[in-house]
């Protein structure tokens, strides 16, 4: 469904409605986050939307939106959508993120960059619905869950199990290249910060002497 997108346009902000199944939330300081991107940035991602206006995926962008005065912003809309479509869209978008998030950590070779890069661009961690009723998650990502994010095998069609790895019945959302490059600059930053960790512990033992 989303090889073939539909052209942006551009809707009024009052017109959007939000989709009452959402589960992604934001707190007031991820709005300013969002908002501070779009200023410096401008709207990079539209609001994805159905064909009655309801908001889809977005809804923080749409908020950050309001927060700087904006009264239209760019959305892709999809129309006659049932309710796996859209849950369908919604993994997309939250395909699209994952995505970001390798890219953005080749290009600036850092986790602790990555999660302030996250964090101005309003980015949680996905929401799940417990059996207990309970929902988890939609926290700013911590350089924890990016460790986690970036080496696990799922978003490249495997499953980790006790320890190994074996292909899954799922496609991939990272090629092998990028995830290739990701899993040797994390090899490669661990390393460092082990050799400037032992050099630290060396130079405190010798000035204790």
């Amino acid at each position: 469904m989303m090889n073939n997108l539909p052209p942006y346009t551009f809707a009024s902000i009052d017109a959007l409605k939000p989709y009452l199944r959402n589960a992604r939330t934001h707190s007031n300081k991820q709005i300013g986050q969002i908002a501070d991107s779009i200023k410096e940035f401008g709207f990079i991602n539209p609001v994805l939307i159905d064909g009655n206006k309801q908001i889809i995926a977005g809804h923080g962008r749409v908020l950050a939106a309001q927060l700087i005065g904006m009264v239209e912003v760019p959305t892709l809309r999809f129309d006659h959508l049932c309710v796996k479509d859209k849950h369908l869209i919604i993994n997309e978008n939250e395909s699209v993120t994952v995505r970001r998030l390798f890219d953005f950590y080749l290009e600036i070779k850092s986790v602790w960059k990555l999660k302030k890069e996250a964090d101005a661009l309003g980015i949680v961690t996905k929401h799940r619905h417990l059996r207990d009723g309970r929902l988890q998650g939609g926290k700013s990502f911590s350089r924890g869950n990016l460790y986690q994010l970036l080496s696990d095998p799922v978003y490249i069609g495997k499953v980790r199990h006790h320890g190994e790895t074996y292909p899954g019945q799922h496609k991939r959302i990272i090629n092998q290249e990028i995830w290739d490059g990701v899993q040797a600059l994390m090899s490669s930053n661990a390393v460092n910060r082990a050799s400037e960790t032992n050099a630290f512990q060396i130079g405190y033992g010798l000035s204790r002497c």
